[in-house]
């Protein structure tokens, strides 16, 4: 939206704030709405970057709901652009039951993972459009191939 970048410049701040008077909760919590509106800019590696530092947090706080929430989120921008070595580790770790991912959603990430060791290029994240996904879907090939020609990915015997 418009006023995005004036949301950020202000959450920012906050985190700032709240970081000089070490009010560590509030500060991550305006991490994740921090990444979001980087998301709402598609500017999907700040708010991944973001992201990953409120997750070792949520983690080490057992804040399971806004972990949850935050590797969703992460998981998009990761798919977006094309990080294969975090969207693979964000995709295995919602796969763990403490976490109550739906039946279904454990299928689609599976099967992504599983693309992934093949070679191919996973299925669309949900909640990106189509120009992201077209996008997406190009870096994603040349990561792979990357990967592929470093020997990074481990394949089935």
């Amino acid at each position: 939206t418009q006023y995005s970048w004036f949301i950020v410049n202000t959450l920012s701040s906050a985190i700032n704030h709240f970081n000089k008077h070490r009010s560590q909760r509030m500060r991550e919590t305006l991490r994740l709405q921090l990444g979001q509106e980087y998301v709402m800019c598609d500017d999907f590696a700040k708010a991944l970057s973001v992201l990953g530092h409120s997750m070792d947090e949520f983690r080490a706080s057992q804040w399971w709901a806004f972990l949850v929430t935050s590797l969703r989120l992460a998981l998009r921008c990761a798919y977006a652009t094309a990080q294969v070595e975090d969207y693979f580790t964000l995709a295995v770790e919602l796969l763990g039951n403490k976490y109550g991912y739906k039946e279904d959603e454990k299928v689609r990430l599976q099967a992504n993972i599983e693309r992934i060791i093949s070679n191919e290029v996973p299925e669309p994240e949900p909640g990106l459009s189509v120009a992201h996904i077209k996008k997406a879907e190009s870096l994603w090939r040349a990561g792979m191939d990357r990967l592929w020609k470093e020997d990074r990915i481990v394949t089935q015997p």
